[in-house]
């Protein structure tokens, strides 16, 4: 698969952003003071799933 890296950027910052809503929407407390915008894509969807997980939150 050949994507434009600009294009790839974009949608990991949009999912990014997605998940960065739902977790604050859905009450997610601040660790270390550490800013969400912080976060890789990775952390972000750890920390949803595991949101998830404990709360059975849907998207």
């Amino acid at each position: 698969m050949n994507v434009p890296q600009g294009q790839l950027r974009r949608a990991v910052e949009s999912r990014k952003q997605f998940l960065i809503q739902k977790l604050l929407h859905h009450g997610f407390m601040m660790q270390e003071q550490r800013l969400l915008q912080e976060f890789t894509l990775s952390e972000l969807e750890r920390e949803w799933n595991s949101m998830q997980a404990q709360d059975n939150v849907s998207l």
